[in-house]
């Protein structure tokens, strides 16, 4: 599994009309892998958190993933 590098964090405002009752709050997440590609993945703001990620960690997504169908199995 390749590891990539969370480039920047992006936890959108959900302004005065808040999170809706059952929504996951979601991030989105710009990863550069060795190569230098990047792309931008979305991530529950839970997962974030428990992992106490922030922009210049390295992660591996598909373990995130993993455990966010794990903790949230409605998600897509």
């Amino acid at each position: 599994m390749q590891e990539e590098t969370i480039v920047q964090i992006y936890e959108e405002d959900h302004g005065c009309e808040g999170i809706q009752p059952g929504e996951i709050p979601m991030d989105e997440v710009l990863l550069r892998d060795n190569a230098g590609t990047e792309r931008w993945v979305k991530l529950p703001d839970a997962i974030l958190l428990a992992h106490c990620l922030r922009e210049g960690d390295r992660i591996v997504l598909e373990n995130l993933l993993q455990e966010a169908q794990e903790r949230f199995p409605h998600l897509k």
